[in-house]
C-alpha cells in the first residue's frame, strides 16, 4: 500500500508514522476524497487498542498519511515463532475484540483484520492497526487499479509468497467478502476467528498456493477442528465455531458477545456462559402432528398472507412437489415510477435462485435500478444506479451490472457505492459468468468484449464479420460448459430487425464460433437444458445439446405477449435456475413517438405530424421546415423525410429503410445523410429532385452527421463503436479528402454544433462520469470551456449567437452568450422544464432543436409511456412446462 517511514513530529515533540501512497493511488482523485472522508471519520475513533490517525500531509504532490507510532512486533511476526502460550492469546484476543467493539459501535468496519494488522508491544499492549482503511482504498477499479485488488486487500500483507500474491489478506476473508459481496461488521468478526485460531493452533485457518486457491478454501473447505489443542476450553471452541459460520446469518452477532466469553475466561471461569452460545433454540411440531405435515401448516399460513399458492416456495427455496405446476402472480411499480422499456436495453434480470428481481425504472425523472425480492412487500431503489441501464446480475444475487454515463458499472444490491469497471459506451447486453468474467456488448456497432468483475481493460471476444455484412454482436448468454457464449448477430443489410436475427456461439478460449439458430434474437438457456429464444413477442423453446453447441429440433412456442424491442433484438425475460420466469407483457414495443411544440412557459402544442417512429429532428436555416430522421424501428425503417411547417405536407426523401441521420445544408436546398447499406456520406436535393450523390465511404462505423460549417464547407459527424467509443470527425463537402478526426481522445465526444459564425464548436463529452457541455474555439488553436454542471447533452445554438441551449436531465438550459472572439458567457439558467413532457435527455440523439428566433422549441416525445408495462409478471416453475413442450438433449 505504500512505504512506512518512522518520523517525528517536530511541532508536538512525538513520534509518528509516515506511510506515503503509492503513485497509482495518489494520482486518483476518488480514492484521495474517500481516504480523506475516512480518515475524518477515524480520527474521531479514540482508543487505546486502535492506532490512531493523526492527519494527511501533503508535500511535493504526494500524500502521505501521519499514523500513531506502535511499539513492538506484528502478531504476524509473532506467530511466524509458532502458537502463543493460552494466557496471552486470551490477553492479546480481549484487546482485539475491545478495539473491534469500539469501532463497530462506530459504524466503522476494519474489512482487512489479520496479524500483520495488530501490533503486540513489549508490555503487552495491543494496537490494531490501519482501521478503517480498507474502506477508503476500496474505491473503484480502473485505471489505477486495473485489477481490482486494492479493493479487496487496501494492505498487502509482508509475508506474500510472490509479488501481486494477496495471500496475506485472502486468508482472512469471510466468505461473503471472497465473493465479493457488500460486507458489515460480521465480516470482522469472521477475521477476528480466523486470528484467533491462528493464535492457538500456530497455521492459518486456510491455506494456498495461490489466491486463487485460499478463497476456494475460505468458500468450500472444512475447518479441521481437530487441530485445536486438546486443552482448548469448550467456551472458546464454541466462540471459534460461531465467528466462523459461513453464513453470516448464523455467525455471532456482535463483537461484544466474544468479549463476554474472554472476560470470563481471563477470570478463571471455566464454563463460560454460553455469550458465543448455542445456535437459536428451534421450533419443534406442535402435538400429536407429524414434522411434514406441521411444515405444511406453516407454509399455508404464509401462503395466505403472501400469495395463495407459493407460501412454502418462498421459505424453502424449492417448491413442494405439488407446487410443481406453473403458478403466476405479478407485482406493480412504486407510484411514482415507470418501467424504462423504450431505450433499447434490457431492463429486467432475475436471480439465478429466483427469489430476486432487479429492473430499471424513471422515477421523478431519474432512472435507476430497483430490487424486489420475492418474499418483501415492495421494491426499493438500488443506491448508486441512478442514470442506470442494459442491467444483470451477478452469478449470486449479490450485484448488480449496468451502463451509466459511458462506464460499466456495478452495485451491490445490498446497499453501497457503485463500482466502474470500465468504458462503455450504448451498450447491447452483458452476462456475469462464474469465474468472475463478464461479456458484454459495449456499443451499438460492435463485437463483444470481456473484462473481469473486479474490473479493467475490456479485451475484443468477437469482431463482426463485414464480408457477411454483420454490424453488431449483442445480448450475450453463457451456455453450462462456463466459456461458450451465446450472442444474437444484427446485420447491415437490416440494422433494425432483430426478429430474425442469427444466435452464434462463440469459445472463450479457441475463439470458434458457428451459427445454432437463426430466426430470432435473446436466446436464454432454461435450466431444463433448452435453448429459448424470441421473436415477435413470442418467447420458442428449442430442444438444443449444450454440448456440441447445436439445436436438435424444431422450436416450440412457449409463451406469447413478452413486451420487447424488434428494433434492437432486446426481450424484457429473464429465467431463474429453479425454473422461475420473469418478464415484462406487451408484446413487440413499438417506437411511436410524437412531435411537439414547446414555448418558453412549457406550454405543448402538436405540430401535426402523424406518430411514427421519429429519432432526430432539425428546423430548416430559415425554420419553415423539419427534417425527420426515423427509426430504425419495427425492424425493418430507417429513413428521412422533409415536414412543411407552413403548408403542412409531408415529403419522404428515402424509402430504403436504410438512411441515417441527415442534417441541413446552410442554404437549405439540400441534406446530408449516412447512407447504411452504401457507407458512405451522401447528399440529396431537399426537394426530392435528382439521386443522391456520394460524398465519401467510410469504414462502416456509425457516422451520424451533425451540423454543417456555416459556410458550408465541412460537415461534422459523430462516429461511434470500438474501439474509438465515440469521436468528432470532419468531412470536406466537396469529396476530397477522406474523413478527418477532429476531436479523436480517450473520452467520447459526440454531436458537435458549430456556431452561427463558425468560430466556436460546442459538443458533448464524456471525460469522467457524466456528460458535460464543452465548447472550443474553431478551428483552433485556442481556449475550451465547460458550460455545463452535471449531466449535459445536445448542445444548441440560437441563431443571433446570444444563447446557448442544452438538455441536463428533466429541463433545458440556457447559457446567455456575450461574445465569441473570446468566448464570453454567464451561468445556465434553467428555460423550461421536461417533467411532464414524456421525454428524457438521450445521448448522442437529436430529439429537439431550437427555433431561428430562439423563442420556441420542437421537441420528439414518446407515445407509449402510458401504455408500458407497468408490472412485472412472474410464473414460478414454468420451466416445467417448457421441458414438457420440447424435452431437451440428454
Amino acid at each position: 500500500m505504500g512505504e512506512v517511514y518512522r518520523g517525528r513530529d517536530t511541532r508536538l515533540g512525538r513520534e509518528v508514522a509516515l506511510k506515503s501512497l503509492p503513485a497509482a493511488m495518489a494520482s486518483d482523485p476518488d480514492r484521495l476524497a474517500r481516504l480523506e472522508r475516512e480518515a475524518k471519520l477515524l480520527a474521531a475513533l479514540s482508543h487505546p487498542n486502535i492506532a490512531a490517525i493523526y492527519g494527511i500531509e501533503e508535500e511535493a504532490g504526494s500524500r502521505v498519511l501521519v499514523l500513531e507510532l506502535a511499539a513492538g512486533e506484528t502478531l504476524g511476526q509473532r506467530l511466524e515463532r509458532g502458537p502463543m502460550p493460552f494466557e496471552d492469546i486470551v490477553a492479546v484476543a480481549r484487546q482485539i475484540v475491545a478495539a473491534l467493539e469500539a469501532a463497530h459501535e462506530r459504524g466503522i468496519v476494519h474489512r482487512d483484520l489479520k496479524p500483520d494488522n495488530v501490533k503486540v508491544a513489549p508490555d503487552g499492549g495491543v494496537k490494531v492497526l490501519d482501521f478503517g482503511l480498507a474502506a477508503a482504498f476500496g474505491g473503484v477499479a480502473g485505471a489505477s487499479d486495473p485489477g481490482g485488488m486494492l479493493s479487496q486487500s487496501p494492505t498487502m500483507s509482508a509475508r506474500m509468497t510472490a509479488a501481486g500474491m494477496l495471500l496475506g489478506t485472502a486468508a482472512y476473508m469471510s466468505p461473503e467478502q471472497a465473493r465479493g459481496k457488500p460486507v458489515d461488521k460480521r465480516a470482522d468478526i469472521w477475521a477476528f476467528g480466523a486470528v484467533l485460531f491462528e493464535m492457538l493452533v500456530g497455521k492459518r485457518l486456510f491455506d494456498g498456493e495461490t489466491v486463487t486457491d485460499l478463497l476456494a478454501a475460505v468458500l468450500r473447505q472444512d475447518v479441521d477442528w481437530s487441530t485445536l489443542p486438546a486443552s482448548t476450553p469448550a467456551p472458546l471452541r464454541r466462540l471459534l465455531r460461531r465467528c466462523l459460520e459461513r453464513d453470516p446469518q448464523r455467525r455471532l452477532r456482535d463483537i461484544g458477545e466474544a468479549r463476554l466469553v474472554l472476560e470470563d475466561l481471563a477470570a478463571g471461569k471455566s464454563d463460560a456462559a454460553e455469550a458465543a452460545g448455542a445456535p437459536p433454540a428451534v421450533a419443534t411440531p406442535a402435538a400429536g402432528l407429524p414434522a411434514r405435515r406441521a411444515a405444511a401448516l406453516v407454509a399455508g399460513a404464509l401462503a395466505l398472507a403472501v400469495l395463495a399458492g407459493i407460501g412454502g416456495y418462498l421459505l424453502h427455496g424449492s417448491p413442494p412437489q405439488a407446487l410443481r405446476a406453473p403458478s403466476r402472480l405479478s407485482f406493480s411499480l412504486p407510484a411514482t415510477a415507470s418501467l424504462q422499456t423504450l431505450d433499447d436495453r434490457q431492463t429486467i434480470a432475475i436471480s439465478k435462485d429466483g427469489r430476486t428481481l432487479v429492473f430499471s425504472a424513471i422515477d421523478g425523472g431519474t432512472t435507476r435500478i430497483f430490487v424486489r425480492r420475492l418474499d418483501a412487500a415492495s421494491a426499493v431503489p438500488i443506491p448508486g444506479t441512478e442514470g442506470g441501464e442494459d442491467l444483470f446480475l451477478s452469478p449470486d444475487g449479490a450485484w448488480v451490472a449496468f451502463t451509466a454515463d459511458g462506464k460499466l458499472r456495478k452495485a451491490p444490491l445490498g446497499g453501497g457505492p457503485s463500482v466502474t469497471l470500465c468504458e462503455a459506451g450504448q451498450s447491447r447486453g452483458g452476462v456475469w459468468g462464474e469465474d468472475g468474467t463478464i461479456v458484454f456488448s459495449p456499443e451499438v456497432t460492435s463485437g463483444l468484449v470481456r473484462v473481469p468483475a473486479t474490473g479493467g481493460v475490456p479485451q475484443p471476444v468477437t469482431t463482426p464479420d463485414a464480408a457477411k455484412g454483420e454490424r453488431s454482436h449483442r445480448w450475450p448468454e453463457f451456455l453450462p460448459d462456463g466459456h461458450s457464449v451465446l450472442f444474437t448477430v444484427g446485420v447491415l443489410e437490416k440494422p433494425g430487425d432483430y426478429d430474425d436475427a442469427a444466435i452464434d456461439v462463440v469459445d472463450l478460449k479457441t475463439g470458434a464460433r458457428h451459427t445454432v439458430y437463426q430466426g430470432a434474437s435473446m436466446a436464454r438457456m432454461a435450466p431444463s437444458g433448452q435453448l429459448l429464444v424470441a421473436s415477435r413477442g413470442v418467447i420458442s423453446v428449442v430442444p438444443f445439446d449444450a454440448a456440441q453447441g447445436k439445436t436438435t429440433g424444431a422450436a416450440v412456442p412457449a409463451l406469447e405477449g413478452v413486451s420487447g424491442d424488434p428494433s434492437s433484438g432486446v426481450v424484457f425475460f429473464g429465467v431463474a435456475l429453479d425454473g422461475t420466469l420473469a418478464y415484462l407483457a406487451g408484446g413487440p414495443a413499438g417506437r411511436d413517438r410524437d412531435v411537439v411544440w414547446v414555448d418558453r412557459d412549457g406550454k405543448v402544442t402538436p405540430v401535426g405530424l402523424p406518430p411514427r417512429e421519429y429519432r432526430d429532428v432539425h428546423f430548416s436555416p430559415d425554420g419553415t421546415r423539419l427534417l425527420l430522421s426515423e427509426g430504425p424501428g419495427s425492424g425493418r425503417q430507417s429513413d428521412i423525410s422533409v415536414h412543411d411547417l407552413v403548408h403542412g405536407t409531408t415529403l419522404r426523401l428515402t424509402s430504403d429503410g436504410l438512411s441515417g441521420t441527415a442534417v441541413w445544408a446552410p442554404d437549405g436546398r439540400s441534406v446530408v445523410y449516412d447512407a447504411y447499406a452504401q457507407h458512405a456520406i451522401v447528399r440529396r436535393a431537399a426537394d426530392g429532385s435528382g439521386e443522391p450523390v456520394l460524398i465519401r465511404a467510410h469504414s462502416g462505423l456509425l457516422m451520424n452527421p451533425s451540423a454543417m460549417l456555416p459556410d458550408g464547407s465541412e460537415i461534422f459527424l459523430s462516429r461511434s463503436g470500438l474501439p474509438s467509443k465515440g469521436d468528432i470527425m470532419t468531412l470536406a463537402m466537396d469529396g476530397s479528402s477522406d474523413l478527418q478526426p477532429y476531436i479523436a481522445t480517450a473520452a467520447h465526444e459526440v454531436e458537435a454544433m458549430p456556431s452561427p459564425d463558425g468560430k466556436l464548436l460546442a459538443y458533448t463529452a464524456v471525460e469522467r462520469a457524466d456528460p458535460a457541455i464543452m465548447v472550443q474555439s474553431y478551428p483552433g488553436p485556442g481556449g475550451r470551456w465547460q458550460v455545463s454542471e452535471g449531466p449535459a447533452v445536445s448542445a444548441r445554438w440560437s441563431k443571433d449567437q446570444r444563447h446557448l441551449f442544452f438538455l441536463s436531465q428533466q429541463s433545458v438550459m440556457d447559457v446567455p452568450v456575450t461574445g465569441t472572439s473570446p468566448f464570453t458567457y454567464g451561468r445556465p439558467e434553467k428555460s423550461i422544464s421536461l417533467r411532464d413532457l414524456r421525454t428524457a435527455p438521450r445521448w448522442g440523439s437529436s430529439q429537439y432543436d431550437v427555433t431561428p428566433d430562439g423563442k420556441r422549441f420542437i421537441f420528439i416525445i414518446d407515445r407509449l409511456r402510458e401504455q408500458s408495462p407497468q408490472q412485472v409478471n412472474v410464473i414460478l416453475n414454468w420451466t416445467d412446462e417448457v421441458g414438457r413442450l420440447a424435452p431437451a438433449t440428454r
